[in-house]
């Protein structure tokens, strides 16, 4: 609050968080190393988060559908379903890893999952190639799901 004058100026920020809709799409790896695989990517009120992150590689995959292993995928699964706690530093889940071996150590995009009770919410998104220690963080907003429909968008997965 500020004076001017006689009359008190009042500022303040409005920050208005509309929730998102979460679907999870198939998509062709562009390499041809890797063009016959296919995994689940995210795609949130019709953009890629890859373009929303910013991510210019192409190379990361999601943990969704790229690799043979099905315990993998069911433990990962498990964590965005908030069914378990995560092997990352401060329960943070690994939205993009890498296409060859999906170990954190090569590079990972990963996010802090919160629940809010009516909404699950993405938070703090960052590079991070040690299980221990977040890297940078993407400056990015926070991206807010309605509760119904984020869990929907995993139903049918696994």
């Amino acid at each position: 609050m500020q004076n001017v004058g006689c009359k008190q100026l009042i500022t303040f920020r409005l920050t208005i968080n509309m929730t998102k809709d979460l679907q999870l799409i198939w998509t062709r790896h562009p390499s041809k190393e890797y063009s016959d695989r296919q995994y689940l990517d995210y795609l949130i009120s019709g953009q890629l988060l890859r373009e929303y992150l910013g991510i210019k590689s192409k190379s990361s995959v999601t943990p969704f559908g790229f690799f043979p292993s099905k315990e993998e995928q069911k433990r990962i699964l498990k964590e965005f379903r908030l069914q378990q706690k995560t092997q990352l530093l401060g329960d943070r889940i690994e939205l993009y890893i890498c296409e060859c071996c999906g170990d954190i150590g090569c590079g990972a995009i990963t996010v802090k999952v919160m629940d809010r009770g009516d909404k699950i919410i993405w938070m703090h998104f960052a590079n991070q190639n040690d299980p221990e220690e977040v890297g940078e963080e993407i400056q990015v907003d926070q991206i807010e799901f309605d509760r119904q429909s984020y869990f929907k968008a995993f139903s049918n997965i696994g």
